[in-house]
């Protein structure tokens, strides 16, 4: 038998591609992202009219109070109200409050402006933490929004519809096609395909028989499947990932949590001082207001500006531009660790590789790749698995056109079957070979099956046409990533599959 075997361009093979046919202290404190920076930007705007009338040109009397007292409303009440809470919740006295009473204290010695400045500084501060770690949250609420809120269980007569939290282990779950998988289970009838990106990142999906494992928030493509329930909603995968998201998100960098010890008694030995500055300054004969006013002017001097800026600054900075770079931090510890790190373990699917399946090799048996092609276009057209998608963008790389296959049927798990001019077709994985009583004996196809690529099969009736493999494809930067890390001095680098 004549045949044409063809390798498809690629950018590299040293990684696994395997894939079975068959078969991932803010200063805002949780206040709303909006809301933060709407007041920042109200504080900014008061400080900003004010100055102007100061240093530019003089404006109305009322119009400069007016943006004055908006910026302290906008930026002082947020602030006060944590601190209030934290004193009579807590009883300990932090930055929150030594800011409050130094701007207080500024405006009560003529010093507004200069109170406005200390207040605009810490809410650009805290705001701008708060959208640093937006990323982060916003993952957390990517997986929230993964789960599914209703599910078909299994009753005495019937399906009933409830809500996933009702689910315990040991009910029974109906799966449609296109219906989030629950929770954790395992199947317990029917045979088809799962969607296991969501979770796992591969791009192909995974066929399951009965017995096989399910997580939450997976999808179910294909088939009508039963399930058994094996973990409650509380405890599934999509809940342990948003715990670990967000215990990691909790977690201060070293310099950080010495910047909140160091900050709480700062707070305490600056309002002693100004307290003691007072009084010793009443005792030598200092006049009351003069008094006041000096130990006010201690307050503003000391205030802790620098200590609430500096070190998350220094860490928002970089959470920022490694987000801007598509690379997201769990929060300031893991990013001050990085500077110890000697091993990088990385995700292989949609990380190292682009995370689309493209065609790397082709075998036709009858010797005519351009027919072959078309006719296994031909019977993919309709069909929306990524296998295909890639075989159809294959095609048209090469400037062929689908031929017509009508009668087309998916069998799950399997493949695809049709009828052409000839007669009937089918495509698929070696369920589908076996099932249509053809021989997978051919050298060609042995090799082709023995690589780490899946591997798609064209048939008529008992005889195999030929076959195609597909994996995942490296990004062209992955190896001048890995490259640069070695260079830079870390010790093992691994990939996770």
């Amino acid at each position: 038998m004549s045949k044409a075997r063809a390798d498809v361009p690629k950018h590299s093979q040293d990684y696994d591609g395997k894939h079975d046919h068959e078969a991932g202290h803010t200063h805002s404190h949780g206040a709303p992202e909006g809301l933060g920076l709407g007041l920042t930007v109200l504080t900014i705007i008061g400080l900003a009219i004010a100055a102007f009338s100061v240093f530019v040109l003089p404006l109305p009397e009322m119009l400069v109070s007016g943006a004055l007292v908006l910026a302290y409303l906008a930026g002082g009440v947020p602030a006060g109200w944590r601190a209030l809470t934290e004193l009579l919740g807590k009883f300990r006295l932090d930055i929150d409050l030594l800011m409050v009473i130094a701007a207080l204290a500024a405006a009560a010695v003529g010093g507004a402006l200069e109170g406005a400045v200390l207040l605009a500084l810490f809410s650009l501060s805290g705001t701008l933490e708060h959208r640093a770690m937006g990323k982060a949250r916003r993952a957390v609420e990517a997986l929230m929004a993964l789960r599914a809120d209703m599910a078909l269980k299994v009753v005495p007569g019937g399906v009933e519809k409830v809500a996933v939290a009702s689910l315990v282990p040991g009910d029974r779950v109906i799966l449609r096609p296109g219906a989030r998988v629950p929770v954790d289970g395992r199947l317990v009838e029917g045979v088809g395909e799962i969607d296991e990106s969501t979770i796992t990142g591969e791009s192909l999906p995974v066929a399951k028989e009965p017995g096989a494992k399910l997580h939450e928030a997976t999808v179910n493509l294909n088939a009508v499947l039963t399930m058994e329930v094996a973990r409650s909603l509380e405890h599934s995968t999509v809940a342990r990932m948003i715990k670990l998201m967000t215990e990691a998100q909790g977690m201060k960098a070293p310099s950080e949590r010495f910047s909140d010890w160091f900050g709480q008694r700062y707070t305490v030995v600056v309002l002693l001082g100004s307290m003691l500055a007072y009084v010793s300054m009443l005792l030598l004969g200092v006049a009351p207001q003069q008094a006041l006013y000096q130990a006010a002017t201690l307050l503003v001097a000391a205030s802790p500006c620098a200590v609430v800026i500096s070190v998350p600054a220094a860490i928002l900075s970089a959470l920022s531009a490694a987000a801007r770079g598509g690379v997201l931090f769990k929060g300031g510890a893991a990013l001050e660790n990085m500077a110890e790190v000697k091993t990088f373990a990385f995700d292989k699917t949609g990380t190292l590789t682009t995370g689309r399946a493209e065609v790397t090799e082709v075998v036709a048996l009858s010797g005519d790749l351009e027919s072959f092609l078309q006719l296994f276009a031909g019977i993919e057209a309709q069909s929306e698995h990524p296998i295909a998608d890639a075989l159809r963008r294959e095609v048209a790389r090469r400037g062929h056109s689908p031929a017509l296959v009508t009668e087309v049927q998916a069998t799950p798990s399997e493949g695809i079957t049709g009828r052409d001019g000839t007669g009937p077709l089918w495509a698929g994985n070696p369920r589908m070979v076996a099932r249509m009583g053809a021989t997978l004996d051919h050298a060609d196809l042995a090799c082709l099956a023995s690589g780490s690529h899946t591997v798609v099969y064209l048939g008529r009736s008992d005889q195999v046409m030929g076959a195609i493999a597909v994996a995942d494809q490296p990004r062209e930067t992955s190896r001048r990533a890995i490259e640069a890390l070695r260079t830079s001095g870390i010790e093992q680098i691994v990939m996770m599959t």
